[in-house]
């Protein structure tokens, strides 16, 4: 059987897609063996990689080659949590949402949780008779004239 037996080699590390999976992968493995959920540490992951990519093709000499190499790291880090949010928007909709336990750090809850959401959940959304309630309480209080009062 012919085939590669090598998943993850130097030279794919070296293209956009190999750098922002090992962002991906080892951001979410950092997140998972410590139990935080901090955007920090993909973002850690990606400058590194974008620092170790370009030292190692000697390009680091000018204030300009280091600024290039943390602009690289952000749109790793940028691109990796693009994946992130589009691979847990995925899962909820396959699966449904459901609610997470406060504390708790999965594989697939967002990097950047959304506003008014803890880490790990979605954002609340307010209840339908929630945003119904203002319409029907101006309907309701509005004056009606009948035709008499023309």
């Amino acid at each position: 059987m012919a085939g590669t037996t090598d998943f993850v080699t130097n030279q794919s590390i070296g293209t956009f897609a190999g750098a922002t999976t090992t962002v991906w992968v080892v951001g979410n493995t950092v997140r998972l063996a410590v139990r935080r959920d901090w955007p920090l540490f993909p973002l850690a992951t990606g400058l590194g990689v974008a620092f170790v990519l370009a030292g190692t093709a000697h390009q680091l000499h000018t204030p300009l080659d280091y600024l290039l190499a943390v602009l690289n790291g952000c749109l790793l880090f940028l691109t990796a949590t693009g994946v992130q949010q589009a691979t847990l928007a995925e899962v909820k909709s396959s699966e449904g949402s459901r609610r997470q336990g406060k504390g708790r750090v999965s594989w697939w809850a967002p990097w950047i949780p959304t506003r008014g959401a803890q880490p790990g959940e979605s954002a609340p959304t307010p209840p339908a008779s929630a945003a119904a309630a203002p319409a029907a309480q101006a309907s309701t209080t509005a004056p009606t004239r009948t035709p008499s009062e023309s």
